[in-house]
């Protein structure tokens, strides 16, 4: 991976305009100064038909169409994230997956569980980036999780240590679109889940406006199909961008620890949600990832630039372009990540 010095930032002007238009801004050749006046005017041209999800997946979704909204589309949307969450979601403890947990009564055999919305695609990304990471991606890692004192009243932590914690790909296995438990596990797909919920979406939306451009923000995950600058979010600093990227549609992901950080149970300690499996402690020494996936390589291009984003918190040398900024300033950049830092 290339690395570039983060030390300092040269082009101040450029650097503070464009942290002050944080959201996706489009590249439109017809605007001569598109992060002007009116940096979001732009979006709001092409795409000025909005569908807002507030309540969608802890984090709200905001869809952009350039298209009006066919009669129930709304209602159509909230309702596939309803049912992706009663399947998916560790804090309800009547989803599926929180049957992932519960205790083996005597004599019962590995637990099988069927999950909708062909989950073997989303689950196959897991096996990918867990055998690229050498296990430190992982979604059993909700035992950590929970151990650390990010859950629910309902949780409680089994496992001592991260060295006792189940195993993807040993006490958790996919055969398709089930889930064959081994042994009970606390098993978080936040890593992937957002980013393959907000692909379904662009799916229902194709299937009932056909033609339609879009963008869909899922609090840093996002998928678009017109062309986009986007700021690259300081960790340190969110009015202030360490780069500016320009994609031509396709599926755009971050992720940093600074908007989700607690104190340990110690009352001392303090912890965020991005986690080496392995050792079951947050990581440190990488502060924000980005991954972009273009059109047309996968079906399901956010699920993986959310996931991968994730995974370059963990290890990851390979797969689709991304970008990380460790904890000392440094940005590492595979050469085809389509940005452009602030350097020294």
């Amino acid at each position: 991976m290339a690395q570039t010095d983060m030390a300092g930032a040269s082009d101040d002007e450029t650097r503070n305009r464009m942290a002050h238009a944080a959201d996706p801004q489009i590249a439109d050749p017809h605007d001569t100064d598109p992060h002007g006046a009116d940096p979001h005017g732009a979006l709001r041209r092409r795409l000025p038909h909005v569908v807002t999800l507030p309540d969608a997946v802890g984090c709200g979704i905001i869809v952009n169409l350039s298209q009006a909204p066919v009669a129930g589309l709304r209602s159509n949307l909230a309702d596939l994230v309803h049912d992706f969450e009663q399947a998916f979601s560790r804090f309800r403890p009547d989803s599926t997956l929180s049957q992932a947990a519960r205790p083996f009564s005597p004599g019962e055999g590995p637990r099988r569980l069927h999950f909708p919305f062909h989950a073997d695609a989303m689950f196959s990304i897991c096996d990918a980036l867990a055998a690229r990471t050498h296990g430190a991606f992982d979604p059993c890692v909700g035992e950590s999780l929970v151990r650390l004192g990010y859950g629910y009243a309902f949780e409680t932590s089994g496992a001592k240590d991260a060295a006792a914690s189940p195993r993807w790909g040993m006490d958790v296995i996919h055969e398709g679109d089930e889930l064959v438990i081994r042994r009970p596990a606390k098993l978080d797909f936040g890593a992937v889940g957002k980013g393959f919920l907000v692909d379904l979406l662009a799916e229902r939306i194709r299937s009932l406006i056909p033609a339609c451009e879009m963008t869909i923000n899922a609090g840093g995950d996002l998928f678009t199909t017109v062309a986009l600058t986007i700021a690259l979010e300081d960790p340190d600093d969110p009015t202030r961008a360490v780069g500016v990227a320009r994609i031509e549609g396709g599926a755009f992901c971050a992720s940093s620890p600074s908007r989700r950080r607690w104190t340990a149970a110690d009352g001392l300690t303090p912890v965020h949600h991005l986690l080496d499996a392995i050792t079951g402690r947050p990581v440190r020494d990488v502060v924000a990832s980005w991954t972009y996936v273009a059109p047309g390589q996968t079906m399901y291009p956010t699920a993986w630039a959310d996931a991968q984003s994730t995974a370059a918190f963990t290890g990851l040398d390979n797969g689709f372009p991304f970008a990380r900024l460790r904890a000392d300033r440094r940005m590492e950049a595979t050469p085809t990540f389509p940005a452009r830092f602030f350097t020294s």
